[in-house]
């Protein structure tokens, strides 16, 4: 067996596909307590979370390994203010996930957060 083919096939880089473990889940906002939209993805390069099409800067990340593996919590904490503020009827929030070589993009499910009732904090 030819060497240099062995050697290349051992040093090209093995990337584990991207996948979301948790997706975030629907719910529906209910007195004066916010609301967490919560995913998990694993083996992902970069990740976000978009809520009505836009990026959600506030949303928290945090990176944690476990067996060589990289997993990548995405949280984001909703209020019933910000729907006031904003006149949203519902906010649709999914989580978006890239591979190392980013050539694959991955989304979540989607997850849809909304006023359980018409309610006025004073």
């Amino acid at each position: 067996m030819d060497k240099s083919v062995l050697y290349e096939q051992t040093t090209k880089p093995t990337s584990s596909p991207v996948e979301f473990i948790e997706h975030p889940k629907s719910v529906y906002l209910s007195g004066k307590l916010p609301v967490i939209v919560q995913c998990i993805a694993k083996n992902a390069a970069q990740t976000y979370m978009e809520c009505n099409n836009k990026i959600r800067e506030d949303a928290k990340r945090n990176v944690t390994r476990k067996e060589n593996i990289k997993y990548d919590t995405l949280s984001l904490m909703v209020k019933r203010k910000e729907f006031e503020k904003n006149t949203y009827k519902k906010l649709t929030c999914k989580c978006v996930a890239y591979s190392e070589n980013s050539n694959e993009k991955l989304m979540s499910n989607k997850a849809v957060i909304q006023n359980s009732c018409k309610y006025k904090t004073s």
